[in-house]
């Protein structure tokens, strides 16, 4: 599946970026205008989502992704790499404009490459190198990062690498989390940061094995291209050290959007995306929409790029949304007295046995206490016989309540219960 969204706001994600990858450019980050989700979960998706190869090698699979979901197989018994790049194009317009990439990699083996980058182009090929012709990006192997700048002026791309040391190592049979930062200094300048951290086959990303930072990368053919196209590179061969990815993300902030395709409907309702309000029709025109391509998803409560149908943690604050009194947002309400009844509902919040005064007849009154919790008047019933004391004319004794005729008898044994003369 893939989610498409503009205008969500850099927080946690800015600041952790600039803490962490010393890129002064960074404090640059003040919005990210799209963010696109490529979950690999629909038949379909390489085809529709990613350039036309002229051998493809790579394949969707189910169960074979986090979560068990859909991934693409990298396995495809050929000896060769193979490069992805997105069919969308991004703009570009200067310093400032971040591109943030990242996608789950599974190591199988002790060979091969894999990485992230940014084309000029969204033909796939050359694919050897692990980059294409002409962009910016990064390739991971069994030793070492590279950072590498290929263009029209570089025959041999600039490289600028990166040896693991052997707390670097990354295992088979686990999954890691990549990520690529790209920011733009000037035109033709930008400063490049590689993240690789642990991850859980559920999508918990774990602690970080390697970050490395290239400043004042130069590229040419990205100042003079018209638009940039996200890709995915991977070894595809049987025995490949990757062979499963997953979940991409492409985050881009500054002044990059997407470029529109001028022929596109994405909801097939004959009107073209460049007129249509509602781009995927699902009753939310795309200036509110925050997945406009999204036919499933309208909103992202805390801007983590999935969508409230799909967010198991709408405003994550680590409480799931099934167990979140506040899923959406705000403090969670407080339940002084532990008795699982929050303060804002709890007519005796510091009382644990006692929730509620049905009829307002005081603290301390509880209904709980109360033998007649729906009469403000009454409080007790001592004999237990269903009339509360106040109305009751022989409280302590539960088979008389009434006496009519005030003779003291009451009128369950007085054979004349409206004559002060006679009971029997």
């Amino acid at each position: 599946m893939i989610s498409v969204f503009p205008r969500v706001r850099w927080t946690l994600q800015a600041l952790l970026i600039a803490a962490v990858c010393g890129l002064s450019s960074l404090s640059q980050i003040a919005r990210a205008d799209t963010i696109v989700n490529i979950a690999f979960d629909d038949a379909d998706e390489l085809s529709t989502l990613f350039n036309a190869d002229s051998n493809p090698r790579l394949f969707l699979s189910d169960g074979d992704g986090l979560r068990s979901s859909g991934a693409i197989n990298s396995a495809g018994g050929q000896n060769t790499g193979e490069i992805l790049t997105a069919k969308t194009g991004y703009s570009i317009s200067g310093p400032g404009d971040t591109y943030l990439l990242s996608a789950f990699f599974r190591v199988a083996d002790a060979s091969g490459h894999a990485g992230l980058g940014i084309a000029t182009s969204n033909i796939n090929e050359p694919e050897g190198s692990g980059i294409t012709a002409s962009g910016i990006g990064f390739i991971t192997t069994d030793d070492r990062v590279t950072i590498l700048s290929s263009g029209s002026d570089k025959p041999v791309a600039d490289a600028v690498s990166f040896a693991l040391d052997d707390f670097q190592v990354l295992f088979p049979d686990s999954w890691y989390h990549f990520e690529l930062a790209i920011i733009t200094q000037n035109q033709s300048t930008f400063d490049v940061s590689v993240t690789i951290s642990n991850a859980l086959p559920d999508g918990t990303i774990g602690s970080v094995v390697v970050r490395f930072n290239a400043s004042d990368v130069e590229n040419n053919d990205i100042a003079n291209a018209a638009k940039i196209h996200p890709y995915l590179s991977v070894n595809a061969l049987s025995g490949s050290r990757f062979d499963r990815v997953d979940d991409l993300t492409m985050r881009l902030s500054g002044g990059a959007v997407i470029v529109p395709d001028p022929a596109a409907d994405s909801d097939d309702d004959g009107e073209l995306d460049t007129t249509d309000p509602d781009d995927d029709n699902d009753g939310t025109n795309d200036e509110d929409d925050t997945f406009p391509l999204d036919s499933t998803e309208t909103t992202d409560t805390d801007g983590d790029g999935i969508g409230n149908t799909r967010d198991p943690d709408d405003d994550n604050d680590g409480n799931p949304d099934g167990t979140d009194p506040s899923p959406l947002g705000g403090p969670d309400p407080i339940d002084s007295d532990g008795d699982g009844v929050f303060d804002r509902d709890d007519d005796f919040d510091n009382d644990p046995n006692e929730q509620f005064d049905s009829d307002g007849d005081g603290v301390g009154v509880g209904d709980n206490a109360d033998a007649c919790p729906d009469d403000n008047l009454e409080q007790t019933d001592t004999d237990e016989d269903g009339v509360c004391d106040n109305s009751d004319d022989f409280i302590t004794d539960p088979e008389e309540q009434i006496d009519s005729d005030g003779d003291s008898y009451g009128d369950n044994s007085d054979a004349c219960p409206n004559d002060t003369e006679g009971h029997i």
